[in-house]
């Protein structure tokens, strides 16, 4: 059904878009073979379809149909599939396929790239493949900050897994920059009592912590529990774990 909705794309977006529903059905009831699409992901068409075309056809055949959403839309589909059945090296096939073949040329997949580049950064980290991982992060981070219009929420997302990535590695500084980028962007653009606000504190205070510098971990952590008492019940779990944190620093 998606290879039916790859070739239905092009031409008619109502059938591709029925198809793609009618795959999705299958992928609930049962895992869905797609190897049929190998063949596609690697150039080709349909055999009987590339014997008559030569290959200057072929090429500006393919160029169409990376020029439309739909198809980009229907590989993030099929990426989805693979990434589930974890099968990471097809999915990873599908994400550059969205992102050399041609696919971000298009204007309206440009927008799309940031995510692509972070269901990349995904895959990698997946797998256990850090520095592929954060390469790809920072793409994707570096994109959405240039789209026309910036996803600050998705931007802070990115980079607090960035700040986690070398949190894990406990390369403490450089976990500290993209955890005090995301502050500075929450507190511009959120309310000052957003638990959000709260989490990224604690986030920061921890990496005092580990780096001895404990004056800076408790004011961190008095800044997020000011925040959860202000914007949460006060029995609130997240004040309790705060508290704690700030009684077993002490």
């Amino acid at each position: 059904m998606i290879l039916a909705a790859l070739m239905f794309g092009m031409n008619d977006p109502k059938s591709a878009s029925i198809f793609q529903s009618i795959a999705l059905m299958y992928k609930e009831e049962k895992p869905f073979d797609i190897m049929e699409c190998v063949g596609y992901l690697s150039g080709q068409i349909v055999p009987g379809e590339v014997n008559r075309l030569d290959k200057l056809q072929e090429k500006q055949l393919i160029q169409e149909q990376n020029s439309n959403p739909n198809v980009s839309k229907t590989y993030e589909r099929i990426g989805d599939l693979y990434k589930n059945q974890k099968q990471f090296g097809l999915a990873l096939e599908c994400c550059r396929r969205i992102v050399t073949g041609g696919l971000s040329n298009a204007p309206s997949n440009r927008e799309q790239l940031p995510s692509i580049y972070y269901e990349i950064a995904n895959i990698y980290q997946a797998q256990g493949i850090i520095q592929l991982a954060l390469e790809h992060l920072n793409l994707a981070i570096n994109s959405a900050i240039h789209t026309e219009r910036p996803d600050l929420e998705f931007i802070s997302a990115m980079m607090i897994q960035r700040g986690d990535i070398f949190a894990d590695k406990k390369q403490f500084n450089e976990a500290l920059l993209p955890y005090h980028y995301t502050l500075e962007c929450q507190l511009k653009h959120l309310p000052p009592i957003h638990p959000i606000i709260a989490t990224t504190h604690v986030k920061t205070a921890s990496m005092h912590f580990q780096q001895g510098k404990y004056e800076e971990a408790l004011h961190a952590n008095l800044q997020a529990i000011e925040i959860a008492n202000s914007s949460l019940p006060s029995v609130h779990e997240e004040i309790l774990r705060d508290s704690d944190n700030i009684i077993w620093k002490r």
